[in-house]
């Protein structure tokens, strides 16, 4: 086995900094990340196998990005091969950094059958790069749309609204319908009134929509508006998720009969519904030239959509600056110089090459972040469209690379360009940032680092694998996609759907039968086997073995039962995380100052205790962990957690991990809260068994200063083991009194530290949304001490946005509510108690989940106050119960709850 090594290279971590780091790939795939700043990996791969299958790359300290993906590119294969084909393209395409393009359908002729896909796809196994395809649409292939969707290299259905090259532009409205419809994801070329067209189409039928180069500041309005939409309407749809998914699978197994793996389908598919389903993409040259370009470039600067005035540019910028956009992508149009110089020129100019140079220049002046550049030119295209394997330096995925020297300086020239055409918008324009070398699946294919510009062809790319962002359908057989077909007026697209998914579950269904055969007739064999050598007599001169014949019994094959969707954590995401943070209340800010573990006072606190009081929050918060840890490529044997506020977390961890990795061996390891007095190392601090050179990963729930994490970390040291960095769930941000932060003071020791989440990001969320809420305004001498906080001890500055100045109820008042609430609550229950002589207990602790399910049941045709009550969250008693609407007075709030809560006890004393 061939192992690729990168050595001496940067790497741009989801914060934005840049870190040094060794890759290190085999067949293709990234199989180890290391810091570079400690050496080679240990143990050293000179030590594992012979040299000559090593490879060393040196990267002489340039940053290395994951190859790009382009997905918008027009290679003109077939029928336009005079102005590009996938080869030339291709080429083209590398020396850009570009690693992955998705290609048009507006060729000769338009691909909108299964055999001109079939055709493109042998065309394309020519290219340098990965390929996919863009499915073309119109009024008359709707049964080649469908079957077109169950092609793995098919990442959407593209659908032109407006004129452009090719002549496809649909107009139908049925027909537009029926391609939305039965589309795993549309691609639009939409301009003006156009885009709201899609956007009809979008909403009617839930299909998520991809719009091609924007160029306008209104076009940019429009799509800004229909996303804030459409997160407005996720919000709302998250609020009342949980309740309606548990109502609707319920119902469905009961009135179904529906299997547990339908089940869990349903349920990947509704976790997959709440993301977002309106995605925008911009073009370089839409950034960078305007009208006055095309006053003296003529044909050379005609586009479609064409270029707009300067303001245009601005709202371009500011859109990518606020997320608007999503995607940068070439839309490599090439054609001839002839053409472009004919008296009717066509639309479009090439763009592989200068995409990847252009935003590194952008990123030299300060317009663009490095973070933001990779978001948006390589892993947003892998989300949008599914693409696996893609879009990401990490363990697992491909090894699709770019390596870029952020500092080099160069002219764009006609006369160097590998594109076909020939020529570019942005002749001589000088850049700064250039690609250097672009790998393909660990494969070389360009290297410019000696001036050379060097393409290896020997190697090609392969097509991707396309995932729904929405559907998720499976991918099928080249004999299924021939059986596929639709009823010829296509009046029923859902036939399709519930068609394939009986098909699947009598597959399932055939599956088990012939398992639980096989398993029969094993037993039954194995029952013969025994029966034979208890007749058959001892042979000569040897005792007879005696043999006691158990029948076995025929074993019946249960019925598949789905691993729990928990097992499979979702890639990481800081804003869902973050949003899951503020959503379990971590976040809080008190009016008088509490005393932290390290001592300080401080007027908001973090804490993580209540993510870890019932088994359902503590799975959510380690599948984000698992996905945390994977993201960074940190390989060790198991968590620790320092004691013990992450104890409990940490065993989840190593749980589920060793669920994960099919590692039943996987070893659970403890500190004690309490050191003993004597005793080994190892007995005093642990309970369970520390290995010499174990890698240990320490996780704290929140860090201040970092005291109780170097006291752990100096205790598994001193054990034996090595520590191979350390996470916290929230990082205070703050430093020690000497000025050294906890990330500073780690590294002394020569241990990574990693944070989930920043108390400042989580700090100022949290002050926006209680802003935000009607009536709400957070009280600003408070906001001022912690402002003040933050100047004295924190690693960074903290600056909250100006509020409101007239108040009406403040959020310190509200606490105040609530702590007089609470307390008539507990002094209620304690006389209840006392009366019947029960024991005390602690509801949050003790109340079984299957208990207040039952007990919702029963509440459910009460007053309308406990209605109100129990409409504002699965489990209020769980977590923090809100108080009613404001025309509610006090007293009505203190009495509904007062018997809300004395119901409940004896609802849960009847059912125990």
């Amino acid at each position: 086995m061939k192992t690729i090594i990168i050595k001496n290279v940067k790497l741009v971590t989801p914060q934005g900094t840049l870190y040094s780091a060794i890759v290190t790939i085999q067949d293709g795939k990234i199989v180890h990340l290391h810091d570079g700043r400690y050496g080679h990996p240990f143990p050293s791969p000179h030590s594992l196998m012979p040299q000559d299958r090593i490879e060393v790359i040196d990267g002489s300290g340039n940053i290395l990005l994951p190859g790009l993906i382009d997905a918008h590119v027009h290679f003109r294969e077939p029928g336009l091969t005079h102005k590009e084909d996938f080869f030339t393209g291709s080429c083209a395409a590398v020396s850009g950094g570009i690693t992955t393009i998705i290609d048009m359908p507006n060729t000769k002729p338009p691909m909108l059958t299964i055999p001109l896909l079939e055709e493109k796809r042998r065309l394309a196994e020519k290219s340098v790069v990965n390929y996919g395809f863009h499915f073309g649409s119109s009024a008359s292939n709707l049964n080649d749309i469908a079957q077109a969707q169950t092609y793995p290299g098919v990442a959407s259905t593209k659908v032109f609204l407006n004129e452009s090259t090719g002549k496809m532009m649909v107009q139908d409205q049925e027909a537009l319908y029926q391609i939305f419809l039965i589309s795993k994801l549309i691609t639009t070329h939409a301009e003006g009134e156009k885009i709201n067209l899609a956007l009809e189409l979008h909403e009617d039928t839930d299909t998520p929509v991809y719009f091609c180069h924007l160029s306008s500041k209104d076009d940019v309005e429009l799509i800004r508006k229909a996303k804030q939409n459409n997160m407005s309407k996720l919000k709302q749809y998250e609020t009342s998720r949980a309740t309606a998914l548990r109502s609707t699978w319920a119902l469905a197994r009961e009135t179904l009969k529906q299997s547990e793996q339908e089940t869990r389908l349903q349920e990947q598919g509704a976790r997959q519904h709440k993301g977002q389903r309106i995605f925008a993409e911009v073009s370089p040259h839409h950034l960078f030239l305007s009208s006055g370009h095309f006053n003296a470039m003529r044909g050379f600067a005609m586009m479609k959509p064409s270029l707009k005035e300067m303001d245009d540019k601005d709202a371009l910028w500011e859109a990518i600056s606020d997320g608007t956009i999503d995607t940068i992508a070439s839309d490599h149009a090439p054609h001839t110089i002839e053409e472009k110089r004919a008296r009717q020129p066509p639309f479009g100019c090439p763009g592989v090459e200068t995409l990847l140079p252009l935003m590194l220049h952008a990123v030299s002046e300060g317009r663009l972040t490095l973070k933001r550049l990779v978001e948006l030119c390589c892993e947003n295209p892998a989300r949008i469209f599914g693409i696996e394997g893609k879009g990401k330096i990490a363990v697992g995925y491909d090894a699709d690379f770019v390596l870029v020297d952020v500092e080099k300086e160069k002219r764009v020239e006609n006369e160097k360009l590998l594109t076909k055409c020939g020529w570019s918008p942005f002749n001589h324009w000088t850049l700064k940032g250039w690609p250097v070398l672009t790998i393909v699946h660990g494969n070389i294919v360009y290297d410019d680092r000696e001036e050379k510009q060097q393409i290896f062809t020997q190697h090609t790319g392969k097509e991707i694998a396309c995932t729904s962002p929405l559907k998720g359908r499976s991918h099928r057989t080249q004999e299924e996609r021939s059986e596929l077909s639709l009823p010829e007026r296509f009046e029923e697209p859902e036939m399709l759907r519930e068609e394939q998914r009986q098909e699947e579950h009598e597959e399932l269904q055939e599956e088990m039968r012939e398992e639980e055969q096989k398993e029969k007739k094993k037993s039954e064999e194995q029952e013969e086997n025994l029966t034979q050598k208890e007749n058959t007599p001892p042979e000569e001169n040897k005792p007879p073995i005696v043999t006691t014949v158990i029948p076995l019994p025929a074993i019946q094959t249960p019925p598949l039962t789905p691993v729990s969707p928990l097992l499979f954590p979702e890639p990481w995401d800081q804003d869902v995380f973050n949003n899951f943070m503020l959503q379990q209340g971590v976040i809080g800010v008190h009016t008088e100052s509490i005393t932290l573990a390290s001592g300080r006072k401080s007027n908001w606190y973090a804490n993580c205790r209540t993510l870890l009081n019932t088994f359902k929050r503590i799975h959510q918060l380690s599948d984000f962990v698992l996905a945390f840890a994977k993201e960074k490529g940190l390989e060790f044997d198991y968590f620790f957690g320092v004691p013990e506020g992450a104890t409990k977390l940490a065993d989840v961890l190593n749980f589920k991990r060793g669920l994960l990795e099919d590692q039943p061996q996987q070893r659970l390891v403890m500190g004690r809260a309490k050191p003993k007095e004597h005793g080994s190392v190892q007995d005093k601090y642990f309970i369970g068994e520390i290995k010499e050179g174990d890698k240990v990963l320490v996780i704290e729930d929140v860090t201040t200063t970092g005291q109780s994490l170097i006291k752990t970390i100096g205790q598994l040291k001193e054990a034996g083991a090595i520590v191979v960095g350390a996470l916290a769930l929230v990082d205070r941000m703050e430093k020690r009194d000497d000025g050294v932060s906890v990330e500073q003071a780690l590294s002394d020791q020569g241990v990574l530290f990693f944070r989930l989440s920043k108390g400042t990001e989580l700090l100022k969320r949290y002050v926006q949304e209680k802003e935000a809420e009607k009536g709400l305004v957070l009280d600003q001498n408070v906001l001022k001490q912690i402002e003040v906080e933050f100047t004295v001890f924190g690693v960074e500055p903290l600056e909250f946005s100006t509020v409101a100045k007239s108040k009406q109820t403040t959020l310190v008042e509200v606490d105040q509510q609530e702590t007089k609430v609470n307390e008539t609550l507990q002094t209620t229950r304690e006389e209840e108690i006392k009366k019947e002589e029960q024991p005390t207990f602690d509801v949050r602790s003790s109340m079984p989940q299957k208990s207040w399910f039952s007990y919702l049941e029963q509440l459910k045709d009460r007053t309308e106050e406990t209605k109100n009550i129990i409409c504002m969250g699965m489990d209020p008693l769980l977590e923090k119960i809100p108080l009613p609407c404001n025309s509610k007075s006090e007293e009505q709030v203190t009495h509904v709850l007062t018997r809300f809560y004395l119901d409940m006890l004896r609802a849960m004393e009847g059912e125990n």
